[in-house]
């Protein structure tokens, strides 16, 4: 059991608890969410442990919230870390 603890902690140190991201043609997938902080069609912010990212785009949905990993659906035309 304190290998998985130590592990998981390596893991969160290496990736800084910094929200991650993937943007693809219609869609985007955001890592280490903690919560979401602001939600509408045009704009969404995901808020991580260190850091947040503002989504802005048209249409934009969330297709997945699980386990502090969230896809955003729609048309993503821009992604700034705030």
């Amino acid at each position: 059991m304190r290998l998985f603890s130590e592990l998981f902690a390596g893991l969160l140190s290496a990736s800084g608890g910094s929200v991650r991201y993937t943007v693809e043609e219609g869609a985007g997938v955001f890592e280490n969410v903690k919560r979401i902080a602001a939600f509408s069609e045009e704009r969404i912010v995901l808020r991580g442990r260190r850091g947040a990212v503002e989504v802005e785009g048209a249409g934009l949905s969330l297709g997945r919230y699980d386990s502090g990993d969230v896809v955003v659906l729609g048309t993503i035309a821009r992604v700034t870390r705030i």
